[in-house]
């Protein structure tokens, strides 16, 4: 991508923000600000981040700032040019609300009101429950009954990652055992692995994990848990540090380079590519199988996932799942609390036999 060069930019002052959202006349605005135009265009509309927030001191001194439908913003909205703003001493972060840590908050009020006496519960009340119950230090990440109960047997009422058929049916195929196994689920129902078939072959490669075939004990360490796949952007970083001799800085470019909105293309790519190969070779892994894995990491560029993001999410769809299990009539409560009247009616006989069906479990136990 070719970047837009500005002669020179004054510092704005804090009361001196300008409109660029709406229609403006071009030409007095050209004449009036020409250090602001790139190769004689002046942005028309501008686009805003859903959760971006950008951190910096004395923003207004260090960027011009945009007046969006009378909401103060960085330039930066989305897409290429934000991942120019690290390089360039920014930070930004993307902080997502969701309705399901409401619908959480719920729950655990049904559950104080019902199990504890609480007739009116406070936020603290709430907060002191989640943190001795459900808190990903305390909670048992690894209780066999969540994922027999819920994702194995098929439950998704407001289970959070878990609304489309697709994703059900998927994770009922794979019947994941552990928060590693629902973030490779999540991470792959997406276009990109979809499109190339990732799901069919990691329920086969899940099912039949002998079949598997590692380069190398380091190889079978970083993958294993994916059963061979590369899912997660961070084992592209590992595998290229690890066997290929790349810095860990290095590896981290590379995954980097390798995804859609990664930059340091051409050059960087290629002195990676070799360094990677020389250092595959040196670890007793043939020339042939080193480009084999790094056709790998080329496949991988359309769909790698970040581990960490998955993995966060997958301890919510886990904690939606265990009241679920253990408190069903507080969850589905706190669920109907959540839907409209046309959505709650058009699933009442869904629900209905969701909630008959453990029952009957239930009795059977």
């Amino acid at each position: 991508m070719k970047l837009l060069k500005v002669k020179s930019v004054n510092k704005l002052r804090e009361d001196k923000v300008y409109d660029i959202h709406h229609k403006l006349d071009q030409k007095n605005f050209i004449e009036n600000h020409p250090n602001l135009i790139a190769n004689g265009k002046v942005i028309s509309n501008c686009s805003r981040h859903a959760g971006g927030v950008v951190i910096a001191e004395n923003l207004n001194e260090n960027m011009p700032l945009i007046n969006s439908g009378g909401v103060r913003q960085a330039p930066w909205a989305e897409g290429q040019n934000v991942r120019h703003l690290e390089p360039m001493g920014f930070i930004k972060f993307d902080l997502l609300g969701l309705s399901t840590l409401k619908m959480m908050e719920g729950c655990i009020e049904h559950v104080l009101r019902r199990h504890h006496g609480i007739e009116n519960p406070t936020f603290a009340q709430v907060r002191k429950y989640y943190d001795d119950k459900l808190h990903p230090d305390r909670l048992d990440l690894s209780d066999p009954k969540i994922y027999e109960n819920v994702f194995h047997a098929g439950k998704w009422a407001g289970m959070f990652q878990f609304t489309e058929d697709g994703a059900q049916k998927f994770c009922v195929k794979a019947k994941p055992n552990g928060i590693i196994d629902t973030a490779a689920l999540t991470s792959i129902f997406r276009p990109g692995p979809l499109a190339a078939g990732v799901d069919a072959d990691y329920v086969e490669a899940k099912q039949h994990p002998h079949r598997i075939k590692y380069l190398s004990d380091v190889h079978r360490e970083i993958t294993e848990e994916t059963f061979g796949f590369l899912i997660f952007q961070e084992q592209i970083a590992l595998l290229a540090h690890k066997l290929g001799g790349l810095t860990l800085d290095e590896g981290n470019l590379l995954r980097k380079v390798l995804t859609k909105k990664g930059t340091g293309k051409g050059s960087v790519k290629d002195n990676l590519h070799k360094k990677f190969i020389k250092g595959c070779v040196d670890n007793k892994i043939s020339r042939d199988d080193a480009q084999g894995l790094w056709d790998k990491f080329e496949f991988f560029s359309g769909y790698g996932f970040n581990k960490s993001h998955a993995v966060g999410y997958s301890i919510i769809s886990y904690q939606c799942a265990w009241l679920w299990n253990y408190y069903p009539a507080e969850w589905m409560a706190a669920y109907l609390q959540m839907e409209t009247d046309k959505a709650t009616a058009g699933s009442a006989s869904k629900i209905k036999s969701m909630l008959l069906t453990k029952k009957t479990k239930d009795a059977k136990k």
